[in-house]
């Protein structure tokens, strides 16, 4: 059990997706997004209520959530079971930032495309015109995304809450 193991937790950092395929939505199934639902949606909201003993007894943690930039504007094609979860998502930390701010943060980042495996079944092509057309020429380092959150695991982002920071290079402006 997570609370016998640690009995204090400061921050959680919460990034998680399933593999994700490149798929027009008429070919996907509902059991495309059903796992992407289970995974991203499903999995933070059993962590929290695994929490909520040491959240009702006043220990304050700071959550900070993954999203993607494919949750502002006009969302990428061929993803809609990803991008489906993430809005789920946004929600669900949205309404526990509102519920649970006496005592926790909820905080979301929102990168672009950053070089991990989530790229694995993206088309190569897609990657490079991504990088070409951003204003800074490439895509995210993984440690672009990690400076951001460090930040709001910090005493630094104390008033902090409920907010989306996109790390992107200026891809999407808000």
């Amino acid at each position: 059990n997570l609370l016998k193991k640690y009995k204090k937790i400061d921050s959680v950092v919460y990034s998680v997706s399933s593999p994700v395929l490149y798929k027009k939505v008429y070919d996907l199934s509902w059991s495309d997004f059903q796992e992407h639902i289970d995974i991203q949606i499903k999995g933070l909201f059993m962590l929290v209520k695994t929490l909520l003993p040491l959240i009702k007894s006043g220990h304050k943690i700071k959550f900070v959530v993954v999203l993607t930039e494919g949750c502002m504007g006009k969302p990428p094609s061929m993803l809609a079971h990803y991008i489906t979860a993430k809005y789920g998502l946004m929600g669900l930390v949205k309404c526990m930032a509102s519920e649970l701010a006496l005592n926790c943060t909820f905080n979301m980042v929102s990168p672009g495309m950053v070089k991990t495996d989530l790229l694995t079944n993206f088309p190569s092509k897609l990657v490079e015109i991504t990088s070409y057309n951003n204003p800074m020429k490439r895509i995210a380092e993984p440690e672009d995304v990690a400076k951001v959150i460090y930040f709001l695991i910090s005493d630094n982002s104390d008033y902090l809450n409920g907010v989306n920071i996109m790390v992107n290079g200026g891809n999407i402006f808000f």
